[in-house]
């Protein structure tokens, strides 16, 4: 059975403070959550919890190791397809519009332009926000 995530050898270090020195976050990180499996990832603030996230998600990227989502590349557009991500602190451009938003951000992951117009007609008139 194919793991629903596969993490193999993650690293990433970042540069910090004034004169930049470089601190590695995650150190050699690697787990396998099943399909079907309910999973937990904790640990004290600074363990590397968001970084693992970040790079689970393609928003950065490691620089060693392996990620896998249901036996595919974590970047593929098939994989995105089948993840969400609620981030913490979420950011709104405030000169787009409510359709003009829906379409920035659908087009990171959908390789179905054609298609991202309708859906995003038919989620604005769901909550009302048609004209925003």
């Amino acid at each position: 059975m194919t793991a629903a995530l596969a993490i193999d050898d993650l690293h990433k270090s970042f540069k910090t403070g004034f004169i930049p020195k470089k601190k590695k976050i995650l150190k050699g990180i690697s787990l396998q959550v099943k399909s079907g499996e309910i999973f937990g990832y904790l640990g004290p603030n600074g363990a590397g919890k968001t970084t693992t996230i970040k790079c689970i998600l393609g928003l950065i990227f490691p620089e060693q190791g392996s990620v896998e989502i249901f036996g595919s590349h974590h970047l593929s557009s098939r994989v995105k397809e089948r993840i969400g991500f609620l981030p913490e602190n979420p950011y709104f451009y405030d000169y787009l519009t409510a359709s003009e938003f829906l379409r920035f951000y659908s087009q990171l992951s959908s390789e179905k332009k054609d298609r991202d117009k309708s859906i995003i007609n038919r989620l604005l008139q769901l909550v009302g926000l048609e004209e925003a």
